[in-house]
Order: C-alpha cells, then structure tokens, then sequence
C-alpha cells in the first residue's frame, strides 16, 4: 500500500541529534545559531513551536480580554485554542477553494472595532496570493499574521514583505521536519524584544521528551514502508482498531490538553541544533520530485474531480487534498483508493473554525462544505508512471460508479 505519511527525515539526521543528546550543549546558543543562519530580510526569532510564536506574539501585544483575531476559516484548531486562551475571540474568514487566499469580502465584513489582529494560514504547500488582504489591512489598521507553517521547503521565500509576523514550523510531519521547532520573522524590533524576554522566563524542555520523539519516529519509519504498512493496516482493519487516531497521536506536537502550557518552553539544545541543520541543507531533490509528481496528477485528474488549493503559487504539494464531486460518497472513495492500493484518507489535522458565540452569523459555508468532501492522497516519491494511471483509473472509476 502506498502510505500516506511519510516522514522527511532519516536515519542520518535522527543519530546525530541522538549523539547531540548526550552532549552539555547551551540552549540559548543554539538558538541564537538557529537565527544567525535564517535567511530572511527581517530579524527571526526561534522557538519550539508555530503556537508557541503565536502565544508569545500575542502576550507581548497586551490586547484587552474581548479583542477580536481575524483567522482562516479552516487551520488548526489549536490556533484558536490560543487565541482564546489569551481572552481574544477568533472570528473566521472564509476561504477561496481554488488559491485558499481569504474572501476579501468577508474580510471587510468581519473587522469591526474590536479587530486586532488577523491571522492568516498558507496550507497544502502553496502560497495563497495575499496582496489584497494586505492592501485591505493596511487601510483599516489591522497587522497581518502569516502562519507559514506548511508553506515553506527551503530557502528563497520568508512570507509577505508586508506581514507583521511570518511563522514557519519544523514539526514532525513538515518537510522540513526538525521533529519540532519554529522560526518566526518579526517585522516591529519592539515586539520582537518583548518577545526574547518571554522567552528568557521559559523552561528549557526536557530532552528525554526529544528523545522519545526520535524513538517514535524511528519506529514510525519501520512501519510505513509500502510492505509492512499495508500488513499492519489489514491487521488492524480487521480488528476494529482506528488506524486514524493512532497516526494522529503519533504525530502530534502536542496533547489537546497541554495548551497553552505545554507550549512555553524553549527547545531542547539537539533540537536547535537539528534544525539548525535542516534549515542549511537547502533544497532537496526529493521536494522536486514530489512537485513533479504532484503537478502530473493534478494535470490530469477526471472530470469533476479538483486539487483544494492548486493554485496557491508557488506549491510543493506538501498535501494532496482533492474535492469528491458531488454525488459521490466520500468514504466509499477512500475504501476504494485503499483497495486499491493508496492509503487515502478525510483525516487531518485542520478543521473549521466555529463562528464565536459573540457573531453567530459569521459561519464559513465555503470552506466547510470543501473540508466535507476532502480526501488527502499519498502522492510523495517514489511513484512511478504506471501507478500514478492506477490511481487516476481508480478515481474516474468512483465516478463512473457513482452515475450507474
């Protein structure tokens, strides 16, 4: 079966940080090392997490409890889990399906006098075109987050030269993956101070969390190749186990019930030092690869069928989210990518955020309706031409099924 998560990471990267936990290294150090090696135009900041940055940036801000954030309709959840944990009130803007830039229409709607921020989020490994938003913004007075978390695979691009803040993530399923850590780009020199004595006040997290972390994903690469994934999902299958829930475990940064506390720590020193690396490996052959790939398939997909976000410009296709055509039952498509020989799946970690209790009219129709019908297909390298026509062949065939 080709499996759908697959870690960039390897064994190389995975021993030496095993090596670098057993050496007395400085954490504020390589932190510092971390920003003396980003390549962006304004001053970064290094941290374990995109919500820890989050968290940081808007303890610094000093809003008033009741204050408005402006975010993407569909992100993680936990991104507004911080939000309101600052006493703020996330309000969602819908999103355009074909670019994932926001609505501008319910931009402007939306920013009242409460407005204090909005947070936008590039997702799928494109780059939403922004300019309109930022024009929009910069006339109503609103400074512009971007989360850049799935949106960045080398050097080259630091988000909007307009943005108060760029956030880019290194979390265990990012290409890069640092197995955590985060950078973010801070435009105002006050806030970014504000914000490295926040991060003086915080504990050093422990590196036998680190250590699990290599653990796991070490086992996590043993168990997905092609062979052994496809035996251990039939297994589980067939005992009634929620392959989901345990990927999603697995991979996750952090428990749902350790936020915000569980993000205010600084990165272990091995996993500074880690990503420092990632960040000076530059790009990579296989990230070309799976854009070629990618844009192949794309190029290609039956009637009625649409990549989510394909126009985000430029895009690594970090995800591949198609929209089933309507008429056609979700789950029977997966069962059928899945039979087949393709580990698709609805699951991920996004969702769409809830209107506030404070704007019960401010849904976003379009963006659930496209969360609704979303499957993720594994299209990451290796995949050669005669099992990118099966695929495909196997999609045309859910829909011709569907008109019987």
């Amino acid at each position: 079966m080709k499996v759908r998560l697959t870690l960039d990471i390897n064994s190389g990267h995975l021993a030496l940080t095993t090596l670098d936990l057993l050496l007395p290294l400085d954490p504020r150090g390589e932190l510092e090392a971390i920003e003396s090696v980003w390549h962006g135009a304004r001053a970064p900041f290094a941290c374990l997490s995109v919500r820890t940055a989050l968290d940081m940036l808007l303890e610094s801000l000093e809003h008033q409890s009741g204050d408005e954030i402006l975010l993407s309709a569909m992100t993680l959840p936990t991104m507004a889990t911080v939000i309101r944990s600052h006493d703020l009130v996330p309000v969602p803007v819908d999103v355009d399906p074909v670019t994932m830039a926001p609505s501008l229409e319910q931009l402007e709607e939306r920013a009242g006098p409460r407005t204090r921020l909005f947070l936008f989020a590039h997702l799928f490994g494109g780059r939403s075109p922004l300019d309109g938003a930022m024009e929009l913004c910069r006339k109503r007075g609103i400074p512009v987050v971007e989360d850049c978390a799935q949106a960045w695979w080398g050097p080259g691009w630091t988000g909007h030269r307009d943005a108060l803040a760029s956030l880019f993530s290194f979390g265990t399923i990012k290409s890069p993956t640092a197995l955590g850590g985060a950078i973010a780009e801070i435009r105002d020199p006050a806030l970014l101070e504000k914000m490295k004595a926040l991060r003086e006040e915080t504990p050093v997290q422990s590196r036998w969390r680190l250590a699990g972390r290599i653990l796991k994903v070490a086992l996590i690469g043993l168990l997905t190749t092609e062979r052994s994934y496809g035996l251990l999902r039939w297994a589980l299958d067939r005992n009634g186990v929620d392959v989901e829930a345990i990927l999603r475990r697995a991979t996750r940064g952090f428990p749902s019930d350790g936020i915000p506390e569980g993000l205010r720590y600084r990165p272990p020193a091995a996993q500074s030092r880690l990503l420092r690396r990632r960040i000076e490996e530059g790009s990579r052959k296989w990230i070309e690869d799976r854009i070629e790939i990618a844009e192949d398939v794309a190029s290609r997909l039956p009637s009625g069928w649409r990549l989510v976000g394909g126009e985000g410009s430029p895009h690594s296709h970090w995800v591949f989210p198609v929209a089933v055509p309507e008429g056609i039952e979700v789950e029977k498509v997966c069962g059928e990518l899945r039979q087949a020989g393709f580990d698709a799946s609805r699951e991920a970690a996004l969702d769409v955020i809830e209107a506030p209790e404070e704007h019960p009219g401010f849904e976003a129709s379009v963006a659930r309706d496209v969360r609704a019908r979303m499957v993720f297909l594994p299209l990451h390298p290796p995949l050669p031409p005669e099992r990118r026509e099966h695929l495909l062949a196997t999609l045309d065939a859910c829909a011709v099924g569907a008109l019987r």
